[in-house]
């Protein structure tokens, strides 16, 4: 039969192994999502900067011309347009704009 000691020492060895294991996976986890987001910020940008020069295009030639000599659905072209506008529209606050704050008032004398 085991000892106390040898027990306790299989238990914690055995709980250290799972929290390694359980650390790892969300470092993974982690890791991956951190590729994902990046990925989504670059194809943001670069949808964005798409959008502008479609609108720009559409100067030349007519959106459905454009889907139709490009080979892109012409809803993609829409979808990048939006885009596009909203990357070269000014950017607004929806916050009101900051007032001053009223001077503080002494404090009452105590009499």
């Amino acid at each position: 039969m085991a000892s106390a000691r040898e027990i306790r020492a299989a238990v914690r060895a055995q709980h250290a192994h799972q929290v390694r294991g359980r650390q790892d996976a969300a470092l993974a986890v982690a890791a991956a999502w951190d590729k994902v987001e990046k990925a989504r910020e670059h194809l943001t940008g670069a949808e964005r900067q798409a959008g502008a020069v479609v609108t720009a295009a559409t100067a030349q030639l007519p959106l459905a011309d454009l889907a139709a000599l490009a080979g892109i659905p012409i809803s993609d072209l829409r979808r990048l347009v939006r885009l596009g506008k909203d990357a070269t529209a000014p950017e607004q606050s929806d916050s009101a704009p900051e007032q001053p704050e009223p001077a503080a008032e002494p404090p009452a004398a105590v009499h």
